[in-house]
């Protein structure tokens, strides 16, 4: 089976649908409808583009252009989020340190400890929350046909090349 066929079914039977279900929303046999999830046959283009209406997916999708279906992009972007603001307190976290150390504010040594502790205790909350989109991303995505090759090869890589896409567009749109 191929890409489509396999998608096509993972859809259907994700929507809890039946083929009968799908055949009657196409207004297509079940013979004919069977043959796109076996591979055998094609939808014709007027029955294709009735697809994403029923799945609310879009078909470069269904077709395996785009890797991600829309609970994927979801959880990509809050993965990038949680996995932005991170690393943004850890950052924050170095410069207040440093900033304590080097400055002569009139906080006792309790103080600074219970602002760094404080500190502390945000980002691990990130970082807990961080660890848990991530493990649901990936099961996520390992359960999306086509993908097993991503997660099997390179999950670490693609997230990292998601992350710098998102950091990217999430500059540009702060200068603008």
């Amino acid at each position: 089976m191929g890409i489509f066929s396999d998608r096509l079914k993972w859809l259907r039977e994700k929507n809890m649908y039946t083929q009968k279900d799908m055949a009657e929303a196409l207004d297509v046999s079940q013979p004919y409808y069977g043959k796109f999830e076996k591979g055998t046959g094609e939808p014709n283009l007027e029955t294709l583009v009735k697809l994403p209406k029923i799945f609310g997916e879009s078909l470069d999708f269904i077709c395996g252009i785009t890797a991600l279906d829309s609970r994927g992009k979801e959880l990509m972007n809050e993965y990038c989020d949680l996995r932005h603001r991170t690393e943004d307190g850890k950052r924050r976290l170095t410069y207040s340190i440093e900033l304590l150390e080097k400055t002569d504010i009139a906080l006792d040594l309790e103080n600074k400890l219970e602002l760094i502790a404080n500190q502390k205790s945000r980002i691990n909350l990130l970082e807990d929350k961080f660890h848990r989109t991530y493990n649901k991303l990936v099961e996520h995505i390992s359960s999306i046909p086509g993908m097993t090759a991503v997660i099997n090869y390179a999950t670490t890589e693609y997230l990292d090349l998601s992350y710098e896409e998102y950091r990217k567009e999430k500059s540009i749109r702060e200068i603008m």
